[in-house]
């Protein structure tokens, strides 16, 4: 019986050498610093604006966190991801800056069932980190179309793409958002003026 425990003893031993501690998965979301103006000119203040939802490749709709070794290796990060999806996350900050950027009478989520006089289409061409092929060198690409339509003709009003890319200052995960957040940051200090120009 004192051998039984021993044998007991000595495998659960063995068993607990064995299991690895794995590192808790690091989350990220996009926060990016709102250092523009209320719009003052704008012809659009007294119209409303329907933002649809972001569309793009199918890695932008999950929670993992892509990279790019190039020229062309893509992987994903093991230990970070995106607390919501890409699409989640510029989504709700598109929403935000532009009601706060004063320049129509209401801006709604696609989701309502309010008739608009504008809508908003918005493209992610890219939205991720790169590497350079020795891994000593890194920036990201912020990437998106966004189209104007007269929402009652169906017509495009205006389109633009805005593309920022910027230099992580780590190799890491953590850099990589740093670094989009300051992207996308400018993105939507550039969406909110090319909108108070061209809406009519």
């Amino acid at each position: 019986m004192k051998r039984l425990f021993v044998m007991v003893g000595v495998l659960l031993g063995v068993a607990g050498c064995g299991i690895k501690t794995v590192p808790p998965m690091a989350e990220y979301t996009l926060k990016p610093q709102q250092d523009f103006q209320k719009t003052r000119q704008s012809s659009c203040k007294e119209k409303t604006l329907k933002v649809l939802e972001p569309f793009g490749s199918l890695e932008f709709t999950s929670n993992d966190m892509y990279y790019v070794v190039l020229p062309y290796e893509k992987n994903r990060f093991s230990q970070s991801s995106w607390a919501q999806s890409v699409t989640s996350n510029i989504y709700a900050q598109l929403l935000e800056v532009l009601r706060q950027s004063g320049s129509f009478k209401g801006v709604a989520n696609y989701a309502s069932v309010a008739v608009s006089d504008l809508v908003l289409e918005v493209e992610i061409n890219d939205f991720k980190q790169y590497f350079t092929g020795d891994l000593q060198h890194s920036y990201v690409v912020s990437d998106i179309t966004v189209t104007l339509v007269d929402a009652k003709k169906h017509t495009q009003i205006a389109q633009k793409r805005i593309f920022e890319k910027i230099e992580t200052k780590t190799l890491d995960a953590k850099g990589g958002i740093t670094a989009l957040n300051e992207a996308f940051g400018k993105t939507l200090k550039e969406l909110t003026i090319w909108m108070a120009k061209e809406c009519r």
